[in-house]
């Protein structure tokens, strides 16, 4: 048995829900290559220095 449809009002509501997630997803995924990226350039700025 198939569930009832949402009323149009409900299904625009939970699209821009999705959207908007899906935003929010982008952007902690850039955020989290950034700070990789920086890890990695700290990381071998220590190692020239022979820190570590």
């Amino acid at each position: 048995m198939r569930p009832k449809p949402l009323p149009p009002l409900e299904m625009d509501l939970l699209k821009q829900q999705n959207a908007d997630l899906l935003q929010q997803l982008a952007e902690s995924e850039k955020r989290a290559e950034e700070q990789s990226r920086n890890l990695s350039e700290i990381i071998m700025l220590l190692k020239e220095k022979e820190v570590i």
